[in-house]
């Protein structure tokens, strides 16, 4: 067992929020009480220096527990160190941890849940700036149909097929399939499937393609 003291005391101004123990895919946060099998409290003693009080910890940890003292920063989420979940999860293993990224997010939500929601906010943000235009999806339940429009318009299995719509899940986006004018006019773009010919009632995609099924873009304006 390898001694330990820590301070909960201000770093270089910044008070000291938590002490995190790692032990391969094990993160465990320090409350100031002993953590079975990881961490053993021998001794506390409340110090008063200038404006500052802290708390100093002597403790026992087992072996293969690393310690990481962090900052009342990381703890609210504005701290200047990692800013993305990935730059977070290299960190963490670099300092030793061995478990997952997905595991690394489910304990951040529990023990520094401003810290998870700014991360969760910031993900968000860099997909909208990743993103290339509006968001697609297709609208509709033949399954002809949504195959030939995947398939035409090049559409990954990602692209939501929605049954129902109103003008919240359709505003700003491309949308494939029919919709009424008063709908259509919320949308970025609507993109119908036209025919040449007649395809029949009860049509397959081949019925399709014989019919002339092609792909016909109409932006709708609004007009008072």
């Amino acid at each position: 067992m390898e001694k330990y003291v820590w301070n909960s005391s201000p770093d270089c101004g910044r008070r000291v929020a938590a002490l995190i123990l790692i032990r391969g895919n094990e993160l465990h946060r320090f409350r100031g009480e002993t953590i079975p099998r990881i961490a053993v409290l021998t001794g506390e003693k409340h110090i008063t220096q200038d404006q500052w009080g802290y708390v100093r910890y002597r403790l026992r940890l087992a072996n293969g527990v690393i310690p990481w003292s962090v900052t009342k920063e990381f703890s609210s989420g504005r701290w200047s160190g990692p800013a993305t979940w990935e730059e977070l999860y290299r960190k963490f293993i670099r300092v030793g941890y061995t478990g997952s990224e997905e595991g690394l997010r489910q304990w951040i939500e529990k023990e520094f849940p401003d810290t998870w929601k700014r991360l969760n906010r910031i993900e968000a943000e860099l997909a909208e700036l990743d993103d290339k235009g509006p968001k697609k999806v297709i609208v509709g339940d033949y399954p002809a149909t949504i195959q030939f429009i995947r398939q035409e318009a090049g559409l990954s299995d990602d692209v939501p097929v929605l049954t129902s719509v109103d003008e919240e899940a359709i505003r700003g986006k491309i949308v494939y399939g029919n919709l009424p004018l008063p709908l259509a006019s919320v949308a970025a773009a609507v993109v119908l499937v036209e025919f040449s010919g007649e395809p029949g009632i009860e049509y397959s995609l081949e019925d399709m393609r014989r019919a002339g099924a092609h792909l016909r873009t109409y932006t709708v304006v609004r007009r008072r």
